[in-house]
């Protein structure tokens, strides 16, 4: 196997040992696939660059691959760590709080410079990349599935009849209005707080002086019999 990748150092040594060691003998309880050569640095799914590790060797395995590469390589490999540690906390790792702040140190400093693959990239987004992402999220099933006919029948309707605010804690109606944006301009809000409020039927006024900061309902009227 190609080491080039990796420094010639005393973790190098002890990473290829513990490899070498399970190698030798397999663990036979709780075992984790492991990459030789990570993927991320051009490793292979081929067999001879797999080894069945326990969990302990796992993550100190990914612990040594940060001290054996450099630059972005290393950048790589800390989110690989940050990632098991942080990101996905599992009982099988014992992670102390030392170890979490050392990870969190790493990571933070692997953000700024060249070693960060994003490094002096900017990302413009273009009219026509805008128009393409715009089109794909209307045509995804997920979109068509919950914003059918039906559903915006229900919402024509519903916006139809006008909009009430009702107070949340004597339950007496503050007022009605013909619509979103009627709302908002009463309110001093914006019209997008307002379909949020109705949407998720969540509370609005806890900020606002025209509603004395007592949390109303923002609902669609109800039909009329």
């Amino acid at each position: 196997m190609n080491q080039g990748t990796f420094n010639n150092s005393k973790y190098t040594r002890w990473y290829f040992a513990i490899i070498e060691s399970a190698k030798l003998s397999p663990p036979t309880d709780y075992r984790e696939r492991h990459h030789v050569m990570p993927s991320s640095l051009g490793g292979s799914n081929a067999r001879e660059n797999i080894v069945e590790l326990t969990a302990r060797q796992h993550f100190v395995c990914h612990l040594l691959l940060i001290r054996m590469t450099s630059g972005k390589d290393r950048f790589k490999m800390i989110c690989a760590v940050h990632h098991m540690a942080v990101c996905h906390r599992k009982e099988r790792y014992r992670v102390t709080s030392r170890t979490y702040e050392t990870l969190k140190r790493q990571r933070s400093d692997s953000m700024r410079g060249e070693s960060n693959p994003m490094y002096g990239k900017h990302v413009v987004w273009s009219d026509a990349s805008r128009k393409r992402l715009s089109n794909a999220l209307l045509s995804s099933k997920a979109f068509k599935a919950g914003r059918g006919p039906a559903w915006r029948k229900r919402v024509s309707e519903a916006q139809s009849r006008g909009v009430v605010i009702v107070n949340s804690l004597t339950g007496t109606i503050f007022g009605e209005w013909p619509n979103c944006s009627r709302v908002a301009e009463a309110l001093g809000c914006t019209r997008a707080n307002v379909k949020a409020a109705i949407r998720n039927e969540m509370c609005i006024g806890r900020k606002l002086d025209s509603l004395g900061h007592v949390p109303h309902f923002v609902r669609w009227k109800e039909p009329t019999a």
